[in-house]
């Protein structure tokens, strides 16, 4: 058991790099010239932390078929390229943002074993985490840094709700 604890919180840790790092882009490489400049690419956080969440959702002991991972990929790599800012006024929303990459796991509703209830918990519950966290990171205290490594650390954890 203690070493799913570790194995969480190394992926976490990972995917927190991956979300920071790509969020960071060019600006990241001037700010941060030891780190390889490739690990700035948009694409980390895409699929470095679809891979890390859905990894921790089969190590949390989600059961489902390998089509239903597959389609839980695609909608998570789905949600998390975008903050809906396109449906409020160019305005990034990170309460949409994170309900929906929380709604990217409703195939494991269907094919799987995840309690539909359990499903919509993590769904509100990665919705008020990035809501709050943004706001108070990002536009109170204004450290990117905190602000993303929180989104990005969160996304794996949040697996062993279901």
């Amino acid at each position: 058991m203690i070493w799913l604890i570790l194995l969480s919180i190394v992926l976490a840790v990972v995917s927190a790099i991956f979300y920071r790092l790509s969020g960071m882009g060019e600006d990241g490489y001037i700010r941060l010239p030891f780190i390889p400049e490739w690990l700035f690419d948009r694409q980390w956080r895409r699929v470095g932390c679809t891979l890390i969440t859905s990894a921790m959702m089969f190590i949390s002991g989600v059961h489902a078929p390998w089509y239903a991972h597959l389609l839980a990929m695609v909608l998570f790599y789905g949600a998390i390229v975008t903050y809906w800012d396109f449906m409020f006024k160019n305005i990034d929303n990170f309460w949409v943002h994170g309900f929906m990459l929380g709604i990217a796991a409703f195939p494991f509703v269907i094919w799987g074993d995840v309690i539909w209830w359990r499903f919509l918990i993590r769904a509100v519950s990665l919705a008020i985490f990035m809501g709050v966290w943004c706001d108070l990171m990002k536009h109170k205290w204004r450290d990117d840094d905190a602000d993303e490594f929180g989104r990005g650390g969160i996304l794996p954890i949040s697996a062993w709700i279901l």
